[in-house]
């Protein structure tokens, strides 16, 4: 009771300040929580059927949102290889992107030794490469692909799916 009494604490703490109570400190907790069940379990006559019951429970309320969660995982693996074999910016090629987690992070991890960019919009682009590679966020308007034309860019579409972070991207090839 102890615990339950924490966490919805916890919970209306961070609902009045800001959002602290996150997912991952569940983890930890509810080893807390299973442990003192366990406990609890141990005192109780019956305690076998009540091991059992509750470990069905248990399976039966966890087991779909686990199965869920591997779907979901082998899922984002695909877009994330398919993304990879899409795009394949060459060496002295540039990232442009306007998703700050790829310009952050995520470019560096998967495309290291590739210089890449932040920008709000494509026609802000200031890039002296040959070939530089959109990430972004949104299809790029018929506007912003004919000022790219009438800059001298010929930009295509190589890639429109989701990225690491279920980050669902658009990818431009541009050329000079």
């Amino acid at each position: 009771m102890a615990f339950v009494g924490t966490a919805i604490v916890g919970m209306g703490v961070s609902r009045v300040v800001r959002p602290l109570f996150l997912i991952r400190y569940i983890y930890p907790a509810s080893l807390i929580a299973y442990m003192v069940m366990g406990h609890c379990l141990s005192k109780l006559n019956f305690r076998r059927l009540y091991a059992v019951l509750l470990c069905v429970a248990i399976l039966w309320m966890n087991v779909p949102v686990l199965l869920g969660t591997c779907r979901s995982e082998r899922e984002l693996n695909r877009e994330t290889t398919k993304f990879m074999q899409m795009v394949s910016p060459e060496k002295d090629a540039r990232i442009c992107t306007n998703v700050l987690d790829i310009n952050w992070t995520l470019a560096d991890y998967y495309y290291p030794g590739i210089a890449h960019s932040y920008y709000d919009t494509p026609t802000a682009i200031e890039a002296d490469e040959k070939t530089f590679w959109l990430i972004w966020r949104d299809k790029l308007s018929d506007d912003s692909l004919l000022e790219l034309s009438q800059r001298g860019l010929n930009a295509e579409e190589v890639y429109e799916g989701r990225f690491p972070n279920t980050i669902y991207c658009y990818v431009y090839r541009v050329v000079r």
